[in-house]
């Protein structure tokens, strides 16, 4: 009788733990959606020779999780159907789904400073196998690397590619 009385204890308070966790990690999400709207704003404000290494910039540093929302909300402004995470930790390497024309791309987003890692090209490639994958970065992608993904199901954005596509979400083609 004790047991079964220490089960349920156990399993209401798992219960309680649940419910008021699961709408922490909704509100976060929100919070992240709504700030990447702002950095879009932000962003489009930016003016001058130097405007591209500006943009790049400040990409490298804000919150990883809002640049990983402000890129699903850059393509979902272009008629991209987006599929966010239910959370931001463990989602195995995909930060994001997005669906264009019946195609789905699975997308990865890293905020680099100096060149894109190579080995976080290649475990993305696994990850995506016979489908298609944005890899969408801030740093530098390499020629060679570039060369190598080229003609392949991995799509690599970063510089002038990844500029634009911020500037295609809010009609700003400079």
């Amino acid at each position: 009788m004790i047991y079964l009385f220490v089960k349920i204890i156990i399993f209401l308070f798992i219960v309680i733990i649940f419910c008021l966790l699961a709408p922490y990690s909704n509100r976060r999400h929100k919070r992240y959606i709504a700030t990447s709207h702002r950095v879009l704003e932000k962003i489009a404000t930016f003016e001058g020779s130097n405007r591209e290494a500006r943009i790049l910039g400040y990409l490298r540093k804000i919150n990883p999780y809002v640049f990983e929302e402000l890129l699903l909300t850059s393509l979902e402004k272009q008629e991209f159907k987006i599929q966010r995470n239910k959370s931001y930790s463990g989602d195995g390497g995909v930060d994001g789904r997005a669906t264009l024309n019946g195609r789905l791309y699975l997308i990865q987003a890293k905020r680099y400073k100096n060149y894109v890692s190579t080995k976080h090209l290649e475990e993305f490639q696994q990850k995506i196998g016979d489908g298609n994958g944005l890899f969408i970065h801030t740093g530098k992608t390499g020629k060679a690397t570039f060369e190598k993904y080229r003609n392949t199901n991995l799509e690599i954005i970063s510089g002038n590619r990844l500029i634009k596509l911020i500037e295609n979400s809010y009609g700003n083609k400079q």
